[in-house]
């Protein structure tokens, strides 16, 4: 008995570059990532200028990682549970408000050492949140044929802004004030 061969007809996945959600998903993980590395070389320089003191900038650096180690998880399973989109759009939100209230007390010359870490906080959780939501909505908004591909130029984003993130914080912060350099966020 002859087996025929069996004919799956493919269709074609539509270009990812035309995928509006796609588009918003790498627009939206690329600008969180450059915001945490202004973030992440302006508030040490500021924290450095303000106290003179070394250890002080590495607590900053321990809150985010006692974040990420203790929310990590937690910020899992909030994301699983809501709506993907709704979670982007909320981190988004509370990077926005935590940035323009930093940028404001910056530009008022009132900012306080316990304000930097709060916001510190606030900021790196809801990188946190951005980070988790958009590795869980990424499935939902390509087909699976395209995973792949999808997560390869995520990858070139985010590395793109690892490699000149410093260099955008740097120029901002020897050209402007530390809350001018705050404000291109």
């Amino acid at each position: 008995m002859e087996n025929p061969e069996q004919k799956i007809d493919v269709v074609p996945s539509r270009s990812l570059w035309k995928n509006r959600p796609f588009l918003l998903l790498i627009g939206s993980t690329t600008s969180s990532s450059l915001g945490l590395f202004m973030y992440s070389l302006v508030i040490p320089i500021l924290l450095y200028s303000m106290t003179q003191s070394p250890l002080l900038i590495s607590t900053m650096r321990l809150l985010e990682f006692l974040v990420g180690g203790t929310l990590g998880v937690v910020a899992g399973v909030i994301v699983d549970r809501i709506n993907r989109r709704t979670a982007l759009i909320s981190a988004a939100i509370l990077q926005w408000i935590t940035i323009a209230t930093l940028t404001l007390f910056l530009f008022m010359g009132n900012i306080q050492l316990w304000a930097l870490y709060f916001f510190g906080f606030l900021y790196f959780t809801s990188g946190l949140l951005n980070t988790n939501a958009g590795h869980a909505a990424l499935p939902q908004i390509v087909a699976k044929d395209q995973l792949t591909e999808a997560n390869a130029k995520l990858g070139i984003f985010k590395d793109s802004v690892r490699l000149f993130g410093p260099l955008v914080a740097g120029a901002s912060v020897a050209t402007l004030s530390y809350a001018g350099a705050m404000s291109i966020q």
